[in-house]
């Protein structure tokens, strides 16, 4: 903790001392100032660098000069935050920010800890959420807990991910391209008015297909490769002052041929069963000599198809603007995958060698919010306040099978889960302003969760003769409740520098185990709320004359009851209340305008965490676990853009950009017995660019430096392998 306040205080001094520097940088040009990003992550717009919330604003210029194609690519460039495709799918994600985390998203009785956003559409499933980022307007990641204006799950942040809507702009933009492992994919996407300064229309269209990195031995076949599609349609009617309406559609498929990237390991040593003498992914023997062969001889497979439809329509009601947001969100997840990478026997015949899992999935999702909005006080209170109503309805089918040995497998009774969620909030927020820099802000919400299950599981597992097993009912009708208050204070302290403080609550309803193996005990187990409260100050500051922005945060969570997965039992586990932790941290993010075309960025997370008390019977407290799974000491991301002055006849220009990141070792597990090693990233790309942006032709790769290594471990026997190098070449074409 020491380290990390001393990390804290240097921080803050280095801000500071930016905002009072004298360089040649201070006197250039005034026209060489950064752009002013607007936000809404206050469910207003504002600037970022008045916004008193940590917040990562991405630009589409942003996203495309950094690569980031799929949600999962965000950890390359938000402070603190862990992305990473789960066991069960490649287009599910599980997550870890300040703390909060969540990692067997492929169930439909998962929920995350930070808040996933689609056109202000909460999106309830993790099947899905590595969203593929085409035809974006912005992206806004919010850091630590928003308990009162977006309430559920939005335990230590939320990800808004804002489209494109048409108006009376109009564009038109084609893009092709190839890359390693015979990937090709394809886009478009054009928008303007149907109707003239009344209504606009937008299509937009994304195809991709890569083959797998990973050579299976037993399949003779490259598995883990994916093919994605995404169609979206928006109609924007604005054509009445005071009133608009959107219309989203939204149709995307995954396909993949391996959803879980296992590869089969034995260790250097012993494997532990304490956090004393834990291993490392660097101590993983790949069984089949390479880490990028696999042995299983279960034919891996995954899909995830989901369908959204929302509504949103916002009027002027005299000084009041009221807002409703209507949506559906339709998703179908199926997985196929061996959790043990499986194994070669000494006669040279491949089997899996743990659980073999298949999961089909349906979930239904409708939600309704209503805002209301204003000012009073002569305009120095600004406040909102709203309903909210959100249902899910989800059924699961589970087979699993658990190969022990050769010739010895258990066949397992299929699994059924059959959810349903009912959440209800009201929430208001104000921000009064007391002069022209001081303001206050107060905020509450309350949120009732009503969660049903009716589910079957088998009753034992065979291991010794007996009475065969059957499917037993599993019944429970839970409820939980929560308020979420927010208070905070801001003040200008100039009109370039910013600072503000928050202490805020967030809450993650409890819920079901379906991640259980013919054990009706752990099925049937239902887990408590997690909480916590968040204590934050920050420092917002733009110097050198527009051109350098620095956004400060310090953060402190406290954490009661943290829900945490835990192995329970042969093939199980389970969900547990697990104790309390502190988390402390501090971010800095730093964008400079160096020169003219130069631009440079700079990002760090520190963060520190202990437990405070323990559940004597979990994980954690059993192994002598220090550490909460997913958090990382600290992390650097730092990188450059330059674009070169014409040439060609004054015709082209060459855009050039590079980025370095790094996260520091963290634990894959809350027992600490495997600690992730992980390296050091490089990406690049160069484009060559038309004088008017009407064409390019962009090379690109990741992981330039062809590093090899494991992201996480799920069991002892297997471990995740992250992609090696690729590269892509892009032609577009803008009408």
């Amino acid at each position: 903790m020491v380290r990390t306040y001393n990390t804290c205080r240097s921080l803050l001094v280095a801000t500071l001392l930016a905002g009072t520097a004298t360089s040649a940088l201070a006197q250039s040009d005034n026209s060489l100032m950064l752009d002013e990003i607007i936000v809404t992550a206050q469910r207003r717009e504002q600037s970022l660098q008045t916004t008193a919330v940590a917040v990562t604003a991405l630009t589409p210029e942003a996203l495309g000069d950094l690569q980031i194609t799929t949600a999962e690519d965000l950890s390359a460039i938000v402070p603190g935050l862990t992305l990473m495709p789960v066991t069960a799918s490649r287009s599910t994600l599980q997550v870890g920010l300040r703390g909060g985390s969540e990692q067997s998203g492929g169930l439909v009785t998962s929920e995350s800890a930070v808040a996933f956003y689609v056109d202000d559409v909460y999106r309830g499933r993790l099947a899905g959420s590595n969203l593929e980022l085409a035809d974006i307007e912005r992206i806004e990641v919010l850091r630590g807990p928003q308990g009162t204006l977006y309430g559920r799950n939005s335990f230590s942040g939320a990800v808004k991910v804002v489209t494109r809507t048409p108006g009376e702009d109009e564009w038109a933009e084609v893009s092709a391209g190839i890359g390693s492992y015979n990937q090709y994919q394809a886009s478009a996407s054009f928008g303007g008015d149907l109707i003239d300064d009344a209504l606009g229309i937008s299509l937009s269209a994304m195809f991709r297909d890569q083959d797998g990195y990973v050579y299976n031995e037993a399949l003779d076949k490259d598995v883990f490769g994916q093919r994605s599609m995404a169609l979206r349609g928006k109609l924007h009617f604005y054509g009445r002052e005071g009133l608009k309406a959107t219309l989203t559609v939204t149709r995307t498929t995954d396909d993949n041929d391996g959803p879980a990237n296992l590869i089969p390991v034995t260790w250097a040593g012993t494997y532990p069963t304490q956090a004393a003498n834990a291993v490392s992914t660097k101590d993983a023997i790949p069984r089949a000599g390479s880490r990028y062969v696999s042995l299983s001889t279960t034919d891996p497979d995954g899909y995830t198809n989901q369908t959204a439809v929302s509504l949103d329509i916002t009027a002027e009601w005299g000084d009041v603007t009221v807002r409703s947001i209507s949506a559906f969100v339709g998703t179908d997840d199926g997985f196929t995958f061996d959790l043990s990478g499986g194994i070669r026997d000494p006669g040279g015949s491949y089997r899996p060698n743990g659980l073999v899992r298949e999961g089909d999935s349906q979930t239904d999702q409708y939600s309704q919010e209503i805002q209301f909005q204003g000012d009073g006080l002569d305009g120095k209170f600004n406040w909102i306040t709203g309903l909210y109503y959100f249902r899910e309805e989800n059924f699961q089918v589970l087979n699993d099978v658990l190969v022990l040995g050769p010739g010895f497998s258990l066949p397992v009774l299929p699994q059924t889960i059959d959810s349903t969620t009912d959440s209800y909030a009201a929430f208001v927020q104000g921000t009064y302003a007391i002069d022209d820099r001081l303001s206050l802000t107060g905020g509450l919400r309350y949120t009732k969760d009503k969660k049903k299950l009716d589910g079957t599981i088998q009753d034992y597992l065979p291991f010794a003769p007996g009475p065969t097993p059957q499917l037993v009912p599993v019944v429970r009708r839970p409820s939980f409740s929560s308020w979420s208050p927010k208070i905070g204070v801001d003040y200008k302290l100039n009109d370039d520098l910013f600072a503000y403080a928050t202490v805020s609550r967030g809450f993650k309803a409890g819920g079901f185990n379906g991640l259980a193996v013919a054990s009706p005990v752990v099925f049937g187990t239902v887990y408590d709320p997690q909480t916590v409260w968040a204590y934050e100050g920050g420092l917002k500051a733009t110097m050198l004359q527009g051109r350098l922005r620095a956004n400060l945060s310090v953060f402190r969570n406290d954490l009661y009851d943290l829900q945490q997965t835990e192995q329970v039992a042969a093939g199980s586990y389970a969900i547990r209340n697990i104790g309390n932790a502190r988390v402390d941290g501090a971010e800095l993010e730093l964008t400079l305008k160096a020169a003219e075309g130069l631009d440079l960025f700079a990002n760090l997370s520190v963060m520190d965490n202990t437990y405070k008390s323990k559940n004597p019977l979990s994980d954690s407290a059993t192994s002598g676990a220090k550490h909460l799974p997913l958090v990382s000491p600290w992390s650097l991301q730092t990188g450059f853009t330059y674009e070169t002055p014409r040439f060609w006849q004054d015709q082209a220009r060459l855009r050039l950009s590079a980025s370095y990141q790094y996260q520091d070792d963290y634990y894959s597990t809350v027992a600490n017995l495997i600690k992730t090693d992980m390296v050091g990233l490089v990406n690049g790309s160069v484009a060559l660019v038309s004088d008017n942006d009407s064409w390019s032709l962009t090379l690109a790769g990741k992981n330039l430096t062809n590093e090899s290594y494991f992201t996480t471990a799920p069991s002892n026997s297997a471990i995740a392998v992250a992609e090696p190098r690729t590269w892509t070449l892009t032609a577009g074409y803008r009408f």
